[in-house]
């Protein structure tokens, strides 16, 4: 019985030509959940905040749409100024609409602090400077500080950074765990290896400096951008001659 009902599958897909067997493909691959298009975004979710319907860009982030305005995430060279200017096949700038969005993987929290950074008016980031902030705008704040220096936003880094600063307690930063945790967090990333240096010798970290030349022999004969250019340039070039001199007899 299986076999004559194959053998009549097989003569109708003859008869009907290339129509059935595709429309057969088709279905199978949806029901593996595999495809992709349009319906796909129906999935995603309008941000409640920052989702303008006058905005000219969308990405989308866990789940949820942002519709931005180009010229906001392209300021100060950021590094979404190459991602949304790069040419396609067709020759323009690609489009990012709510059926082919900007897909990132940042955390979500991340990117709605830059959307409320990017359109925030004077006034709403003078009232950081304040003495009284709540622990809740800080997170907002550390948020910002972390895309902020992931896309190159530079002046939104060096703001967030002086608000963190100037609410600081110094009591509570006296702390070795504090300090280690930091040493290791800018061992693994160390896009400034010649800060990281200066800091260590103006603090007399001693064994902060010592794992960052470590670092750097590690690194010799490798190359990494530099900044937010698409320069590649060698770890070593960023150290002053004296740190090089330390380095090279090191290795």
């Amino acid at each position: 019985m299986q076999a004559t009902e194959n053998t009549r599958i097989r003569q109708r897909e003859e008869e009907g030509g290339e129509n059935v067997s595709t429309t057969r493909r088709t279905r199978r691959r949806t029901d593996e959940g595999t495809t992709s298009g349009p319906d796909a975004s129906r999935n995603y979710v309008n941000d409640d905040q920052f989702f303008f319907p006058g905005g000219d860009c969308v990405v989308a982030i866990d789940g949820t749409l942002f519709k931005v305005h180009r010229f906001q995430l392209t300021r100060e060279g950021s590094t979404f100024a190459d991602l949304l200017t790069l040419p396609t096949e067709t020759g323009s700038a690609p489009e990012m609409t709510e059926e082919n969005p900007l897909v990132l993987t940042d955390d979500i929290a991340d990117f709605r602090a830059l959307c409320w950074a990017l359109y925030a008016t004077p006034v709403q980031l003078y009232t950081y400077q304040g003495e009284q902030i709540r622990t809740l705008d800080l997170l907002q704040v550390v948020c910002l500080l972390e895309i902020a220096h992931k896309y190159h936003f530079t002046a939104y880094e060096h703001w967030a950074r002086d608000i963190l600063i100037r609410h600081t307690d110094p009591q509570k930063c006296h702390s070795s765990k504090l300090r280690d945790n930091i040493e290791a967090t800018w061992l693994l990333r160390f896009d400034s290896p010649g800060l990281a240096l200066t800091t260590a010798e103006g603090l007399q970290l001693h064994q902060f400096q010592g794992k960052c030349y470590y670092k750097l022999v590690g690194n010799l004969g490798t190359i990494r951008l530099k900044g937010s250019s698409t320069t590649y340039v060698p770890y070593e070039t960023e150290l002053s001659s004296e740190q090089r001199a330390w380095l090279f007899q090191g290795a």
